[in-house]
């Protein structure tokens, strides 16, 4: 696998404190529940990245690897590294659109890493990819191969309990209360009342929706009702989730608030998190690395780490040079795409 090249971090840094791959944070890890979408993970925030040359990651040809900053990790069964690994994957549909072209990436357990790209460039076909829910579909043509803990991944039923997804559509059922909603995966796998009761107190109290346990969804604003699909996935305490621009419906200021909320969440608990997005600012402030991917069909362009910690304020950080200054950088390579992209579609239509 080829991994590009790392910043180095810290006043008078000798090495660089990206680790490569097979190597992890440590940190505890919690019980399982047998569910194709669902379990979890920890890890520790980043440190602080070097100058601009040095935190953008040069990605050749077949991607990019994503290591976890500091520490020494363990490995699973076999030698396999405990990380979600995207191998040289790439699909086509049987109508002849290539979507995805050569992706190679891997993610640590215990971070969070964004995902842009121009519109169409096989973002969300990634997260499906990964979440096993594509590899059946007739009319797909896949190759490559998807890892989680040296597992491979072809359906959901292969990540054994321990990945979630969070969609942007609303999947909260309306006849459920958001108790409801929130405890249902619990209580199809038999888990006791009273752990279920604590579970959903412990989740509603996290993101301040104390009050409105037995309300239905079409009672709730769109903010709570994405809070509550929040939580629905982290009951099972998932060691992946896969978010799929989870807040793109949302009014900005409920965006920013989710955005602090979800960061919070995750510095906490410490999930493998994989984020779509088509923000860029909302990438940078949630993120602690940022993939960059071309337009269609889709490849790893670039990786750029992200230099702050957690507990983050997204207005706060909004307002610093040194976020400015990344977002910036970022923005030169997504729109440089984003004028090929142009330019291939007028060749279209002009028929050249």
């Amino acid at each position: 696998m080829v991994r590009p090249v790392r910043a180095r971090h810290g006043p008078g840094a000798g090495t660089a404190r990206g680790r490569g791959p097979g190597q992890e944070r440590p940190g505890p890890h919690g019980r399982r529940f047998r569910h194709p979408l669902l379990g979890r993970g920890s890890a520790h925030p980043p440190g602080v990245r070097g100058d601009a040359a040095e935190r953008r990651g040069a990605v050749p040809d077949g991607g990019a690897v994503l290591p976890a900053a500091g520490g020494t990790g363990r490995r699973g069964g076999g030698g396999a590294a405990l990380s979600l690994r995207v191998e040289h994957l790439s699909l086509r549909y049987a109508t002849g659109v290539e979507v995805l072209q050569d992706v190679t990436l891997e993610v640590a357990p215990g971070e969070f890493v964004s995902v842009v790209g121009p519109s169409g460039c096989g973002k969300s076909t990634l997260l499906n990819v990964v979440a096993g829910l594509v590899d059946r579909r007739a009319d797909v043509e896949r190759s490559g191969r998807v890892t989680w803990n040296g597992r491979e991944i072809h359906t959901a039923s292969d990540w054994a309990g321990e990945l979630g997804y969070v969609f942007q559509r609303d999947t909260l059922l309306p006849w459920f209360t958001l108790h409801q909603n929130v405890e249902l995966g619990l209580r199809i796998r038999g888990v006791p009342r009273e752990q279920r009761e604590q579970r959903v107190r412990e989740l509603v109290r996290l993101v301040g929706l104390e009050g409105f346990e037995h309300v239905f969804p079409h009672q709730l604003s769109g903010g709570m009702r994405q809070r509550a699909q929040l939580l629905r996935t982290l009951a099972y305490e998932p060691k992946v989730i896969l978010m799929d621009e989870p807040f793109g419906a949302l009014d900005a200021h409920t965006r920013l608030g989710l955005q602090r909320e979800v960061t919070e969440m995750w510095a906490q608990l410490r999930n493998t998190v994989l984020f779509v997005t088509h923000d860029l600012t909302e990438a940078i402030v949630m993120a602690q690395r940022v993939v960059l991917m071309s337009h269609r069909p889709g490849r790893v362009v670039q990786v750029y780490e992200v230099p702050f910690g957690y507990p983050r304020d997204p207005i706060e950080l909004q307002g610093r040079r040194e976020f400015a200054l990344l977002h910036a950088e970022i923005w030169q390579g997504l729109a440089q795409e984003f004028r090929a992209q142009d330019a291939e579609r007028e060749a279209e239509r002009l028929g050249v």
